[in-house]
């Protein structure tokens, strides 16, 4: 059988850390098995602000990793590197550098600041895919300067092109977060015309966004979700500590993504519920913003039920999973809501803990979580159907009822590589047959 010779551009690598290195990380080392053979092109001093060293032993000796300098003007800011977009956009106060890098980001690095590196690593990459037999290029976004380098050299060399869309483009929620507008704002909208009607393929996580990346112009589309590794979590413990009922978030939770009416309803239960109150704990690791800290102790009966953990590498983020009694899944409050399927929301499936999502209702993660019967998806604003999720788990959690989801094995990571390398293989070899 032939083998298919596949270059990957990615900014997320290891030692990055984040939802954004999970998914190509964990392909890349499933693809060998159904014929793919890949190649990870990433820069080599990227500035991104998460690291997890422990995600460097998950590349395999045997994959082949090529990396390429970059500079980004925004590095230069910050006493750590690159500011975290989502902390300084929910910043109420801005300061004057705060004001200057959105307006700056928002106006002149169009797609976002990595367009700088997309005409070296055209100019170093497009030799080496005519000397290296490379069958396939597939770019992953956000950052959409990735979709930019495979677009040019598809133009240069002939090579098929893949675009993976991590996320929206034009109608992604962080444009208007953002505040672009006018000409760049059209810029966009160009440039991600060029590029969904030029690749040859276009992935995407989730069926709304396939569909509406179809209404945008989109010719070929193919859905491939975000993924867990099976059987990782079963040597893990699954006992909650001190026997608490603890509801645990696992991950970044800003301003946009405050489930306000949640720790409502945890204040009413607290007030009505003595065992309850006696009972709960509210877990928050990862990236978290102030409002949200300052909204929970807002409620007295909530105060001292707070845990705050800061950022987890990998391992550690599964294990809070699995002693978790409830995980948390809150999605951004936002036109791109039914579409998102956070990374991790395939982790909770793993770590098989009943989840409760507050998002869209009738959106994917919805659909998913009915499927596989691993919880709840209540809508942002539903008070009613948010307390009753909880009254049912914490029942269940004192009655200690047995919870085991459904169908969650077409989500491991090896059945999408084998899904990936099919659909692969049907386009770009079986049609030239």
């Amino acid at each position: 059988m032939k083998k298919l010779k596949v270059l990957i551009v990615t900014y997320y690598w290891p030692p990055s850390a984040g939802g954004g290195v999970q998914r190509w990380l964990k392909l890349s080392s499933h693809l060998p098995e159904f014929g793919v053979e890949p190649i990870i092109f990433t820069p080599e001093n990227p500035a991104f602000s998460l690291k997890d060293d422990t995600l460097t032993k998950e590349v395999t000796d045997k994959l082949e990793v090529w990396k390429f300098p970059i500079w980004e003007p925004l590095k230069y800011f910050g006493k750590e590197g690159q500011p975290r977009q989502g902390q300084v956009l929910e910043k109420k106060k801005k300061g004057l550098l705060d004001t200057f890098l959105i307006w700056a980001r928002a106006t002149f690095f169009i797609p976002d600041p990595r367009v700088f590196w997309v005409r070296p690593s055209v100019r170093f990459l497009a030799p080496m895919i005519k000397s290296n037999d490379i069958d396939l290029v597939i770019t992953t976004g956000p950052p959409h300067s990735m979709h930019l380098i495979g677009m040019s050299l598809q133009k240069k060399t002939g090579v098929k092109w893949v675009a993976d869309f991590r996320d929206p483009w034009s109608e992604w929620d962080i444009l208007d977060k953002l505040g672009v507008k006018g000409w760049a704002r059209k810029r966009h909208t160009y440039l991600e015309q060029k590029v969904i009607k030029n690749c040859d393929l276009l992935i995407t996580v989730s069926d709304t966004w396939a569909a509406d990346f179809t209404r945008l112009g989109a010719a070929k589309t193919f859905v491939l979700t975000n993924g867990h590794d099976e059987h990782a979590m079963e040597s893990e413990k699954s006992t909650v500590p001190g026997g608490k009922f603890r509801l645990a978030h696992i991950g970044m939770l800003n301003e946009m993504r405050n489930p306000l009416v949640l720790w409502e309803v945890l204040s009413e239960l607290c007030v009505e519920n003595r065992e309850f109150a006696t009972s709960l704990e509210i877990y928050l690791a990862g990236i978290l913003s102030d409002q949200v800290i300052t909204s929970i102790e807002a409620f007295p009966e909530l105060k001292g039920k707070l845990v705050v953990d800061g950022y987890l590498s990998h391992g550690s983020a599964r294990r809070a999973m699995k002693t978790s009694t409830v995980q948390l899944l809150v999605m951004n409050d936002s036109g791109n809501a039914k579409g998102h399927i956070p990374g991790k929301f395939f982790e909770y499936l793993e770590a098989k803990r009943p989840i409760l999502a507050i998002g869209d209702s009738s959106g994917d993660v919805a659909k998913i979580i009915g499927d596989t019967r691993a919880g709840a998806c209540l809508g942002f604003n539903d008070k009613v159907g948010v307390r009753r999720a909880l009254e049912k788990q914490f029942t269940d959690f004192k009655t200690d009822r047995p919870f085991a989801p459904k169908y969650i094995d077409k989500y491991a990571r090896r059945s999408l590589a084998m899904k990936l390398s099919n659909r692969l293989f049907e386009i770009f070899v079986d049609n030239k047959r």
